[in-house]
């Protein structure tokens, strides 16, 4: 941060990390659902949607509806899924990654937060 002339994201790892936590609950609400409707896809397909909705995320910004965020995160677990969609950073498109993984992460109940975010504590 410090070479990039950003401040610092808290004053703390603690504050940090409690700033990453937030309601978790409407995403939690919907994962079963997610889960089971994603067992009915091929990874390929999962991989394409989820390419779609990061691209779709950079050109409007909006934060994911918490289907697609519940979507999102269980697609993430497939490793090769994740790294694809961390393979799309770069320093044009940095904040917006870093919108994402953090709205992802605050939302994230604790069985799929560590994919987004594998720094955070869990706790």
């Amino acid at each position: 941060m410090t070479l990039t002339g950003r401040p610092r994201p808290a004053a703390s790892r603690e504050a940090l990390a409690s700033s990453l936590v937030g309601d978790r609950e409407p995403v939690a609400e919907l994962l079963p659902e997610v889960r089971e409707a994603a067992e009915t896809r091929t990874p390929r397909a999962e991989a394409k949607w989820a390419v779609g909705r990061l691209q779709k995320f950079h050109a409007d910004a909006r934060p994911l509806s918490d289907r697609d965020a519940a979507r999102l995160l269980v697609a993430v677990e497939t490793i090769p899924i994740r790294d694809r969609l961390w393979d799309d950073m770069t320093t044009s498109n940095a904040d917006s990654h870093v919108a994402l993984w953090t709205n992802l992460t605050r939302r994230a109940p604790d069985e799929v937060r560590l994919p987004p975010c594998p720094s955070v504590d869990r706790g």
